[in-house]
């Protein structure tokens, strides 16, 4: 590892997930002379995290059937350091300290820094949260480990009720386990309406599922290995096996080594995605990104955005100058037979950011003409501000119900009002209007 020349920028990136790789990619496109690095202590990345669920189910046999980039890395020439840590950084002669997978230790010289550090998942800090057969859920690492103790499981709790936690769900059934959900609140409370939550609930006890609603875990119960756990109210309930999916806590460590500021836990950024420290920027699941609804600086942890602002960060880190967009959050999974879709904000996130928003259920408006079109859409929620301008919508459906969302992201991004999205619902479907169409392919 060498410092870079003077008739180039030598761009260093911590992190190899969807931010980081996007970030390589960019800043080798945007500086092809530039030697670019990217490192991450996670020896198999980079990986699509979304798809490790496919290990527990035995659908996908090994970590590398998950790869990803693998062409962009070959073809432009990226260099990518599994199995190295991040151990510090002198931001003042702009080296970075690495320790390699034998554990010794290397130095990297940069001109630009990028983090893309992500966030590491959370755990309760509970009595008995250290025995064997008490997991989290984030890597491929994680999988691994609880793939393998499910071979010997009968029972788990699932502790949350984020997409993570249903992908978790789906994928232990499907290995024959019985599965408790442990619920403070609802099912994807952050994401979709209470109704819509509702109908999520009720096709989860359909197909066994217990969902403990209302309570958290107050201890895990068992002497070397998980036995059971009680919960806040006093119940006590039989488990082999708790995964805690209750969200995840940006990784800022080496940020607040170099001095940059940190803002609640997120690491700060300005317009072009640079850090309060010259020539450091950050993306991804570690720092803040711009919303086009409010126009603020928002945390919003999903893979479109991190794609998004990674390049960005790449870009500028590479010495262009492009400042960043103004986007809106994204979020789409298959769980078991149903599609489930989140655009923008729902009502009660809506309200909780001082915005005047109420919720309209769309579901019988959108069924009333071409309905055979539409009987896979389960429920259609949208979002409204002030009057009727849409700021978020829910769809709950069958197979290709997210063609149906296509309308609504592009009524969000031009600040549509209700009536005018509306007209969308005349087309038997409504994302091949001309209107759409030539918006989409020019975007």
């Amino acid at each position: 590892m060498q410092v870079c020349d003077i008739m180039s920028r030598s761009v260093v990136i911590i992190g190899s997930s969807i931010a980081g790789m996007s970030a390589a990619i960019a800043a080798r496109e945007a500086c092809p002379q530039c030697p670019v690095t990217v490192l991450d202590e996670d020896p198999h990345m980079p990986y699509r995290r979304p798809s490790i669920t496919s290990i527990l189910e035995g659908t996908i046999r090994d970590i590398p059937d998950i790869s990803m980039y693998r062409k962009a890395i070959e073809n432009s020439r990226v260099k990518v350091l599994r199995g190295f840590k991040a151990i510090d950084i002198d931001p003042v002669n702009q080296v970075l300290k690495i320790a390699k997978p034998d554990g010794s230790k290397a130095k990297i010289y940069y001109d630009s820094l990028v983090l893309a550090t992500g966030a590491e998942a959370s755990k309760q800090n509970i009595e008995g949260v250290d025995l064997r057969g008490v997991f989290v859920f984030r890597n491929a690492k994680d999988a691994l480990e609880i793939n393998e103790y499910a071979k010997y499981s009968k029972k788990a709790i699932i502790v949350g009720a984020s997409f993570v936690a249903l992908l978790l769900t789906e994928a232990l059934i499907r290995k024959g386990l019985k599965v408790l959900m442990v619920v403070r609140s609802r099912v994807l409370r952050k994401l979709i309406e209470s109704q819509a939550s509702d109908i999520i609930e009720n096709y989860l006890r359909r197909i066994g599922v217990e969902i403990l609603k209302g309570v958290t875990i107050k201890k895990i119960m068992g002497k070397r290995r998980v036995e059971g756990a009680i919960l806040s109210d006093g119940r006590s309930i039989d488990s082999d096996m708790v995964i805690f999916a209750i969200g995840s806590i940006p990784r800022t460590a080496l940020a607040t080594k170099l001095g940059s500021r940190v803002i609640r836990g997120v690491i700060d950024v300005d317009n072009y995605m640079q850090t309060s420290v010259p020539n450091v920027y950050a993306a991804g699941d570690c720092a803040y990104s711009w919303d086009l609804i409010t126009g603020n600086k928002v945390y919003a942890p999903t893979a479109t955005i991190a794609s998004t602002y990674g390049k960005v960060a790449g870009l500028n880190a590479a010495g262009k100058l492009m400042e960043a967009p103004k986007i809106i959050r994204i979020q789409y999974e298959r769980f078991l037979d149903l599609e489930i879709i989140s655009i923008g904000y729902t009502s009660d996130e809506a309200r909780a950011m001082n915005l005047s928003a109420k919720c309209m259920d769309l579901t019988d408006e959108f069924k009333k003409e071409y309905s055979l079109w539409r009987a896979n859409v389960i429920k259609l929620d949208v979002t409204m501000r002030g009057k009727d301008k849409v700021i978020g919508t829910e769809i709950i459906g069958l197979h290709n119900s997210r063609v149906f969302a296509y309308p609504f992201i592009y009524a969000i991004t031009k600040g549509l009002k209700l009536s005018e999205i509306l007209e969308e619902l005349h087309y038997p479907i409504p994302s091949l209007s001309a209107k759409f169409t030539t918006w989409y392919v020019t975007t």
